[in-house]
């Protein structure tokens, strides 16, 4: 399979800051596993436009370069783009390439929206978004079950493992983790690009300490 490039943003969305009652925004706030990031307007479009542009980014894999056109209108989009990939707001990598796994141990999904299921005119399309709402995406059932399981998971690569076991009895034959991850990379991009979820550090494994011994702050 040949390998696909893939741009994804990564961290939650909380804001503009405003420093004073109707005093103008100062900049915009991505929160990062515990650190809360600062980004300018022009920062913060490129980032947004890491999570693909409607219509565009469904039809064609969503690149560094595709990224770049779509904020053509910036001075330097280039050098925003750079930072965010620095900051590690932006992942960049291919699927099917030792870098496609070594993204899938740094990050893991947390949820943003509801499940909402599938309904009897699709039964193999589900809904994810508010309770009371229309669905804001609506994606297969492995996508379904990456949103669904993916939260478990301290990352992604985990997660990819994970879904090799659930598969459905009827899938048609095996597939290990690798290819698994590659089919995850491929619906990451409609999970974040309507906000049923966003990236985030890979959670640290935690080890109970020693008996005996008592937890410092370090």
């Amino acid at each position: 399979m040949t390998p696909t490039e893939f741009v994804l943003p990564v961290g939650h969305y909380l804001g503009r800051y405003h420093p004073q009652r109707h005093a103008p925004p100062r900049y915009h706030k991505v929160r990062l596993g515990s650190d809360l990031l600062r980004l300018s307007d022009d920062a913060f479009t490129v980032w947004a436009l890491s999570h693909g542009v409607p219509h565009r980014s469904a039809v064609e894999p969503w690149t560094r370069l595709a990224v770049l056109e779509a904020a053509g209108q910036l001075a330097d989009p280039e050098r925003q783009f750079n930072a965010l990939v620095r900051d590690g707001l932006v992942a960049e990598g291919a699927s099917g390439t030792p870098d496609a796994i070594r993204f899938a141990r740094n990050y893991r999904i947390r949820p943003l929206m509801t499940g909402l299921g599938n309904t009897a005119r699709e039964p193999t399309r589900f809904g994810i978004g508010v309770i009371g709402r229309p669905a804001a995406v609506t994606v297969d059932l492995l996508g379904f079950e990456l949103w669904q399981w993916g939260r478990l998971d301290q990352n992604l690569w985990q997660t990819a493992h994970r879904l090799c076991s659930v598969q459905s009895p009827d899938s048609p034959g095996s597939i290990d983790p690798e290819q698994m991850l590659t089919e995850v990379l491929r619906r990451l991009p409609v999970l974040l690009g309507h906000n049923a979820v966003y990236l985030d550090r890979a959670q640290k494994p935690h080890h109970d300490p020693p008996k005996g011994t008592r937890p410092t702050d370090e």
